[in-house]
């Protein structure tokens, strides 16, 4: 595993190399949500990423935001006022690499302290959908809310959804969980380095960004 450092103005672009064709580029900021101009930076950064990846292959995006980490307050007002374009659905976000949801055990609720929080269950995700128009707006609209997953494919978006769905509802165990309408996959940085290349290509659902 190799790191390299691309600076961008006030942030740093972190390469680490994983495997062959796969690298992780993580880009710290000062705090979650990032200040604006840290966000401003980002979205520059990947808008030129993107369209520079748009010159080679019909790249469209497919937006997901990770629920539990949707922090600005800003949010909900957003995806009101773009509902109609942006079509939220709610679907469910799955890790690959780490054990499957369960649900809240009566044991587990009768022994929270007073005032603890129980165990977070599962990762709710916002699919926003509508035109590849809408999808980019999308993205850049909602960046610096929380966690949002951006994904390129040049599969049709139905047939991606059903390649999700088909992948990842088979690794749940629990019924509650199979019964969402659309799924995604999710991963740090200990996925990538813990995966082999044959996981990580199953769990891309192919969606694959491979050089020329």
């Amino acid at each position: 595993m190799v790191t390299s450092n691309l600076r961008l103005p006030s942030l740093t672009v972190k390469t680490i190399h994983v495997h062959p064709g796969h690298d992780i580029f993580s880009i710290p900021v000062s705090q979650f949500p990032a200040p604006k101009q840290e966000t401003e930076t980002i979205l520059a950064f990947l808008s030129a990423v993107i369209d520079e990846l748009r010159t080679r292959k019909k790249f469209a995006a497919e937006v997901f935001i990770k629920v539990s980490e949707c922090r600005h307050d800003g949010a909900g007002a957003q995806l009101a006022e773009h509902g109609r374009e942006w079509q939220p659905r709610l679907g469910l976000g799955v890790w690959p690499d780490r054990p499957t949801p369960t649900r809240w055990t009566k044991d587990e609720l009768e022994n929270l302290a007073p005032g603890e929080r129980p165990r977070n269950m599962m990762d709710t995700v916002l699919y926003l959908g509508g035109e590849p128009k809408a999808k980019d707006e999308a993205w850049r609209s909602m960046l610096g809310v929380g966690a949002l997953i951006i994904v390129l494919t040049t599969a049709p978006s139905a047939a991606f959804l059903n390649k999700t769905k088909q992948v990842l509802q088979p690794m749940l165990v629990s019924r509650p969980f199979k019964s969402f309408p659309l799924y995604v996959p999710l991963f740090d940085s200990k996925s990538f380095r813990a995966a082999t290349l044959e996981q990580l290509s199953l769990w891309f659902c192919g969606a694959e960004v491979r050089p020329k």
